[in-house]
């Protein structure tokens, strides 16, 4: 992997999507915290990874369905600090097979071993109660309710403002 940070590519990078259910631009940080890695997963339509840093990783956990790519944008992130591209790479539209109701057990499962992966017990516990003082419940209710669609793009362009992010909102001039 070191080949190709020397010759100047990124082993891991991302961009950041536009979601179309909600419309409105779901930007990234820049720099990516273990705190927001603990909460958030990069979308995998955003995650760019160089393939012979994914074949020398040993490739995607077969036994995660829904959290491959989470796992290994996590493992390969231990090694090298991902890239923030700073466009909006993917248009998303939603209704894939992690956002389906009769998933979400597996999705959490399968959320409990990667987060035991790459975070420490006490990063577990300490992020748990963070992420439950931040009103997760609340802010995951709101974006599934009717009001999902005025939430989600007030909570998002809050997001933008508070990282200063220019988040390019006009992704056909990506197609």
């Amino acid at each position: 992997m070191a080949g190709l940070e020397r010759a100047g590519w990124p082993v891991l990078a991302y961009g950041d999507q536009f979601d179309r259910r909600l419309q409105t631009a779901v930007p990234y940080p820049r720099a990516l915290s273990r705190w927001f890695l603990f909460r958030n997963n990069i979308c995998h339509q955003c995650q760019v990874v160089a393939r012979a840093a994914l074949v020398q990783a040993g490739g995607f956990d077969a036994m995660l369905r829904l959290r491959a790519d989470q796992d290994v944008f996590l493992r390969l992130s231990k090694s090298s600090a991902p890239v923030h591209l700073g466009v909006t790479i993917a248009d998303y539209e939603g209704a894939g097979v992690s956002e389906a109701p009769s998933q979400r057990q597996r999705l959490a499962d399968e959320l409990g071993t990667v987060r035991r992966r790459y975070f420490s017990r006490g990063e577990c516990v300490g992020f748990g109660v963070l992420h439950e003082l931040t009103l997760f419940r609340v802010r995951r209710g709101f974006l599934r309710s009717g009001w999902g669609v005025c939430f989600g793009r007030f909570y998002y362009g809050l997001l933008q403002r508070l990282r200063g992010a220019k988040v390019d909102t006009d992704v056909r001039c990506h197609e």
